[in-house]
């Protein structure tokens, strides 16, 4: 699929499916992944939803609660409201009973403790029969979710534009994360040299030797930022 650049363009795709991940891409250049407050309250609303489309078409409620997506149980559940999708809400709500006074705890550790009285039998056979009536319903989120990013377009910012080459995963506890590196950034030098192509990037990187340190300028959040990397 064509790279979008703004989101006028997005919403001209025919394709339903295409035009969220047009979307969700282009929003995706504004954060980092983890911190929400770097969103508006629009695009934030817009994650909210695709989290639970993403997580629960790729593992079930399950993978949802028990991924990063279950810190913002209620936030989704909101946003799926927002939007009218109320079937999908109601088996999002259903699904979250489960949990003491329905109550979904904000991290991934409270929620298995809270889980752990129900006991892993109960709990799964829950969200798998939570996961057959998400997997036939007939609400067209996508159709729901797309109406509500033209209602509210102003609020929608389009992708950053920089030339670089865009770092997909840095792990936790990597020598890359420990350098300030991380998921979602950009790098735009290495050693003052531009990257501005995949293969500019790999031809920079080709020149480092073991023991190397090399600098990282990276466009991050709307900003610029240099991370030292030994290699």
């Amino acid at each position: 699929m064509t790279v979008m650049n703004t989101i006028t363009e997005a919403l001209q795709l025919k394709d339903e499916t295409d035009a969220v991940l047009a979307i969700r891409e282009i929003i995706d250049t504004h954060w980092d992944d983890e911190n929400f407050s770097l969103l508006n309250e629009a695009e934030r609303l817009f994650v909210f939803v695709e989290n639970v489309e993403q997580e629960v078409n790729n593992g079930g409620f399950d993978q949802f609660f028990f991924n990063s997506s279950g810190d913002h149980a209620h936030d989704s559940l909101h946003a799926l409201e927002t939007i009218g999708a109320v079937k999908t809400a109601a088996i999002l709500k259903k699904a979250m009973s489960i949990f003491p006074e329905g109550r979904v705890p904000g991290t991934e550790e409270a929620r298995a403790e809270a889980l752990e009285p129900v006991g892993e039998e109960r709990y799964t056979k829950w969200f798998d029969a939570c996961d057959e009536e998400y997997y036939e319903l007939d609400e067209n989120r996508e159709a729901l979710l797309l109406k509500y990013v033209r209602d509210n377009a102003s609020s929608f910012r389009d992708r950053v534009m920089l030339s670089g080459v865009r770092i997909e995963t840095v792990k936790p506890g990597s020598s890359a994360y420990a350098a300030g590196l991380r998921s979602g950034d950009v790098v735009v030098k290495v050693n003052d040299v531009a990257t501005t192509t995949p293969e500019e990037y790999r031809a920079v990187l080709q020149t480092l030797k073991p023991g190397d340190k090399a600098s990282f300028i990276v466009w991050r959040n709307g900003e610029l930022l240099e991370a030292v990397l030994e290699i």
